[in-house]
């Protein structure tokens, strides 16, 4: 288990081990099934269910003006995405709120569409022959439910989740399904027990995410991985996208404050992108300890990252303390970085005192 304080900030490349497309795959995706047109009344490119889900979100048998109006919108997103970097590039160069709807219908369709694809899907507490942990033994998830159950008895279950708060950027509920199911098999428990202690983890997400799994607390339900047309409008209505601006003020509180207390902070598949560290921005405590995956950066684009995370957590104003660097960056995947520091992960907050160095690409 944990034993200090830890924050865990989960980006999109920890949904890659899984399988779920980022970055220029994402937009790939989208933009194909936001490419919706007509040839006499019948859907000729584009995804189905996308345009069912929108031609019920904007009511298109009242007023199908609105809904061309959209399409014109989808098109431009469609050009637009042939030179861009990612989705989020698109939208905020765009400006353009119809484009922002359709390019929400058209994400949480290839999120939920990605979860279908996975045998996660099929997990559920009446179907426990469906249940393959060894499945995803090469993914951060997997080493997570090791470290969380690490010295922790069947009898101590309770405890299973102390100390540790996730900031979780990504829109689809990998970890939600998969933690409570992966724990159940290992103590011989009922999945119902475990979500029951799972949902008392503070889970921040700034974007929101696709709907709530059937046992969470609130809110309307889509079930993991099911992408039908009222499934992705609904999921649509629960994200915001990168360029829309987080204005809850609970969530930001509830963000900064774990930052500010936590003992230690580790970026998992995080892209470090400078909206999403201006959420994070908190004063940090003077002990904290920083980690994070930096898979595939330049050591030039970790030293700005470094940088960024220092002034970020105002760790580069603290008088009378020498320290060449905080942030302590992995050229690693999630899974990987976990393997390689689980027991500085799981150590008390006093006992883990080294020395600040650089594991990044080029690193001699």
């Amino acid at each position: 288990m944990f034993r200090a304080d830890t924050v865990f900030v989960i980006g999109a490349g920890a949904s890659a081990e899984f399988g779920l497309p980022l970055g220029a795959a994402l937009l790939s995706d989208v933009a194909a099934r936001v490419d919706i047109s007509y040839d006499f009344g019948r859907l000729a490119r584009g995804d189905s269910v996308v345009a069912h889900a929108l031609e019920d979100h904007l009511d298109v048998r009242r007023d199908p003006t609105v809904y061309n109006e959209h399409l014109h919108a989808a098109w431009q997103l469609v050009k637009s995405s042939r030179q861009a970097l990612s989705i989020d590039n698109v939208l905020e160069a765009l400006e353009d709120e119809k484009a922002s709807t359709v390019g929400k219908f058209g994400i949480v369709r290839a999120i939920l569409s990605a979860e279908d694809k996975l045998d996660l899907s099929a997990w559920a507490e009446n179907l426990t022959d469906q249940i393959k942990i060894e499945d995803y033994s090469d993914t951060w998830l997997d080493r997570f439910a090791k470290l969380l159950t690490e010295n922790v008895k069947k009898s101590e279950i309770e405890r299973i989740f102390s100390n540790i708060t996730f900031i979780n950027f990504n829109y689809d509920r990998i970890i939600e399904q998969y933690l409570p199911f992966a724990i159940s098999e290992y103590y011989g428990v009922k999945a119902s027990e475990v979500q029951r202690l799972f949902n008392a983890v503070p889970m921040y997400r700034p974007y929101g995410k696709a709907g709530n799994l059937s046992w969470e607390d609130a809110g309307s339900v889509v079930h993991f991985g099911h992408s039908g047309s009222n499934h992705v409008k609904e999921a649509a209505s629960r994200i915001l996208t990168f360029t829309e601006q987080v204005e809850d003020a609970d969530l930001i509180a509830g963000i900064r404050n774990a930052i500010s207390n936590a003992d230690r902070i580790v970026f998992l598949g995080f892209g470090f992108h400078r909206q999403n560290i201006e959420l994070l921005t908190a004063h940090a405590r003077d002990n904290v300890e920083i980690y994070g995956t930096t898979y595939g950066m330049s050591k030039s684009d970790v030293a700005v990252v470094d940088a960024e995370i220092e002034q970020a957590f105002e760790l580069d104003e603290r008088d009378g303390m020498v320290r060449e660097d905080w942030f302590r960056p992995y050229d690693l995947t999630c899974s990987q970085l976990l393997s390689e520091i689980w027991r500085t992960l799981t150590s008390d907050a006093s006992a883990t005192k080294v020395e600040p160095f650089y594991l990044g690409s080029g690193n001699l």
